[in-house]
């Protein structure tokens, strides 16, 4: 009906990733070089390195593609419904709407289980040569069979991955008087956050005791139904509290100036796509496994033609403690909840002599709970660093004991450093999924538009910003998907306020189109015939320019 207006839609879209990084190479290398160790059936081709030392030149580049094979599958499910309401009663412009999102991921993670090899030139040295590291060749040593270093990876079974997301709304403009209007809004949201159907997922649980660190905290948990699992495959835990009010007024002070204001909540869901890496996730379900040479070459890690030593470990291994010595993957237990933004402006509109319109406006915002790498949940503490060379130390040593430093655990073994660490049964922690991130946002905005007239209309826009923060870039929340960048201390991360990396202080952006007074209807040529009005009438000619600051140097401590 006129004054009701009802659009229901559905969507579906199925994807399988073809970007060539993470394409299958369905050729099986191994099955001609025959690698003990490695699957004969293990995608593309063993990745083979030859290291140098600083003297000799780069003579032999690096053979294979097995860190190149991806995910095998790799599909993506996608169905949206929709179901949006509008309506005009009287003084009020209603809508109301809701929308179902379902998502589906299988993935398998293939990743290196051809395998990478490194052949050094110090394995076939002198060894008692004063010039050790500069002897040898590293295309005589892999003829030889004896890899420097190795790493692999044994996959885990192939991973479903669901999430669902409902969202409802109701807005309401009310014509409160002929020149005045306020709008009313709220948006509520219920993300149900990804499962892993099978319990195919690990991570790390910073309260769990580890029992190969004397149970000092921090183990891992598996997902899952069984022995030594957590009994749910849930990876994050719900979270409905995202309620969004929006709030807007407008007053027409006379027929050619409007004032609008503006308030509104706004929640950010950030990208949950990592949860589908091997590299982080399947401790106990995969494995990744690295061996190096322990004495600089003299003996390898392995000869080829004996291949690989057995895994440390049989799949699948719920041992909590079977990443220790290494690293481990733990999950932010805020990761739940949205970043919340809040946005408002201030906008005035005129109307001005020539069908000219003059905008303008102040926008800003302010984000907290982004994604990104601002902590470090196993970083030693900043107070620490006056130790100087002492933090290298043994923990046993002579030096230790005159720092007062001691063992966090009767069996550890390792360096003052290490030993300082929350978590010191491990080396490395990812922090993933962190919403340690925030943003700050102030603008001037400014827009001129000539509606067209005289063959001429033109729109410029100019904008005065500044953007603080940090983090407000990154979309996975850890150090992979902020570029490589973290903070430099996570235990003052005031450090870390600056100009965002997309700050841009102005940007003007014009635009103009012209037509040109030649032809039988303009002041030029009204008496020309049809073929030369064809050739020479109704030329337009047109520009779009912008102009803009540079974003931010960024220096890198």
């Amino acid at each position: 009906s006129p004054s009701l207006v009802h659009h229901v839609g559905f969507g579906y879209t199925l994807t399988e990733p073809t970007w060539t990084l993470w394409k299958e190479d369905d050729r099986k290398g191994n099955q001609t070089l025959q690698i003990p160790g490695i699957p004969a059936d293990a995608n593309g081709f063993p990745d083979l390195y030859f290291d140098r030392t600083s003297g000799q030149a780069e003579i032999y580049q690096w053979l294979g593609n097995a860190q190149e094979n991806g995910f095998d599958p790799q599909r993506y499910t996608n169905w949206t419904w929709v179901d949006d309401l509008s309506w005009v009663k009287g003084r009020h412009q209603l809508k109301f709407g809701t929308m179902l999102r379902l998502r589906n991921n299988l993935a398998r993670d293939l990743d290196n289980v051809a395998g990478t090899f490194e052949f050094s030139q110090l394995s076939t040295s002198q060894p008692n040569s004063p010039d050790f590291s500069n002897l040898g060749n590293a295309f005589a040593s892999f003829l030889l069979g004896e890899v420097f270093s190795s790493f692999r990876q044994i996959p885990a079974p192939e991973q479903n991955f669901r999430d669902w997301f409902w969202a409802g709304y109701a807005d309401d403009a009310i014509k409160l008087r002929p020149n005045l209007t306020l709008s009313l809004g709220l948006r509520y949201e219920i993300p149900s956050y990804v499962i892993e159907r099978d319990g195919i997922f690990s991570f790390l649980d910073l309260n769990r005791p580890n029992p190969g660190a004397d149970g000092r905290p921090g183990a891992l948990v598996f997902l899952g139904d069984g022995s030594g699992r957590k009994g749910t495959n849930q990876i994050f835990p719900g979270y409905h509290k995202s309620f969004s009010p929006r709030i807007g007024l407008s007053y027409a002070l006379n027929p050619k100036t409007v004032v609008r204001l503006g308030y509104g909540l706004f929640r950010i869901y950030p990208n949950y796509g990592r949860v589908n890496s091997g590299i982080f996730w399947n401790s106990g379900f995969g494995l990744l496994q690295s061996v190096a040479s322990t004495d600089q070459g003299l003996t390898p890690a392995f000869k080829l033609d004996v291949g690989w030593p057995a895994p440390p470990v049989s799949l699948p291994s719920f041992d909590p403690s079977q990443n220790n010595g290494g690293a481990g993957s733990w999950i932010n237990q805020d990761a739940n909840r949205p970043a919340l933004m809040q946005s408002w402006s201030f906008n005035i509109q005129r109307e001005l002599p020539f069908n000219i319109l003059l905008d303008a406006s102040y926008v800003g915002s302010k984000s907290n709970g982004l994604w990104t790498a601002l902590e470090d949940i196993n970083q030693v503490d900043s107070r620490y660093l006056s130790l100087g060379n002492t933090l290298n130390a043994d923990i046993d040593s002579p030096a230790a004991a005159a720092a007062g430093i001691t063992r966090p655990y009767p069996s550890f073994r390792g360096s003052v450093a290490q030993a300082l660490r929350p978590f010191p049964q491990y080396t490395t922690l990812w922090d993933m999924f962190q919403p340690t991130g925030y943003d700050l946002y102030n603008s001037l905005q400014i827009r001129l538009q000539k509606r067209y007239s005289n063959g001429l209309s033109f729109l410029g826009a100019y904008t005065l910003s500044k953007n603080i923060g940090f983090g407000g870039s990154d979309t996975f929340g850890d150090v992979f998907g902020g570029g490589g960048n973290k903070g430099i201390d996570t235990f003052n991360r005031k450090l870390e306020r600056s100009l965002e990396n997309i700050d841009r202080t102005h940007v003007f952006v014009f635009s103009w189109t012209y037509e040109l007074p030649f032809g039988r209807t303009k002041r030029v040529g009204s008496n020309w015939n049809p073929v030369l009005n064809h050739i020479l009438g109704g030329w337009q000619v047109n520009s779009i320019e912008r102009y803009q600051s540079e974003t931010p140097l960024r220096v890198r401590g």
